[in-house]
């Protein structure tokens, strides 16, 4: 998958992942607890091959300015 987001709202985290599936991505948001917060994680994926992730991370670098960060998920 693709991190390319960490929000403390919830709203926040859903707009960008409706932006990113506007442009044809596979985002969806996750529910993390860190300490007493919930952060919300953006993310796109999965991909079978790390090499599309890349791809796709740069994608989004160019369409929506994101630095993202090609993560291993089990």
């Amino acid at each position: 998958v693709v991190q390319v987001g960490s929000f403390s709202s919830r709203a926040n985290a859903e707009k960008l992942v409706e932006r990113l599936r506007q442009d044809g991505l596979s985002a969806f948001s996750e529910e993390v607890t860190s300490g007493s917060s919930r952060i919300h994680r953006v993310r796109i994926g999965p991909f079978l091959q790390r090499d599309e992730a890349i791809r796709v991370n740069g994608q989004a670098a160019e369409r929506h300015s994101l630095e993202g960060v090609v993560m291993s998920v089990n």
